[in-house]
């Protein structure tokens, strides 16, 4: 994906009625593209003020995602140098396609190992409660 049509992207998928917030949206789009290859290790995202405008959204949005990827590794930046993609993202994020973009993923998702299969059925948790700070119930 060129960087120049990035915002224009992003605009295709960005539903500003949802109740999904539109910071979180265009981080995980922006993550997705990352992880299927669409943006280059290495190459450089638009700046903050830039995309924002492009997005018809605050700079803060932007720059509040560019600060979550940054703090997950997906990109790397230094003041007045700007952001680029970093070479160590992660393969694969479970959950990280949009809707009716399939052809974002590389691969399927490999199965768990028998010891990683155990060990998740002996966490103690219904099989709705995985996620970040969910407790460890059973139902």
């Amino acid at each position: 994906m060129r960087l120049l049509i990035l915002a224009d992207w992003l605009l295709q998928y960005l539903e500003k009625g949802s109740g999904e917030p539109i910071t979180r949206q265009i981080y995980r789009l922006v993550q997705t593209a990352i992880l299927a290859g669409r943006l280059a290790t290495g190459a450089k995202l638009p700046s903050s003020r830039a995309l924002a405008k492009e997005l018809g959204v605050a700079r803060n949005t932007i720059v509040e995602v560019y600060d979550q990827l940054l703090a997950e590794g997906y990109v790397e930046s230094s003041a007045g140098s700007g952001t680029y993609i970093a070479d160590t993202t992660p393969d694969h994020i479970e959950g990280a396609i949009p809707r009716g973009d399939a052809d974002l993923v590389k691969e399927e998702r490999k199965p768990l190992s028998i010891r990683g299969e155990l060990l998740i059925r002996m966490a103690g948790v219904g099989q709705y409660q995985w996620g970040a700070f969910m407790p460890g119930l059973r139902l």
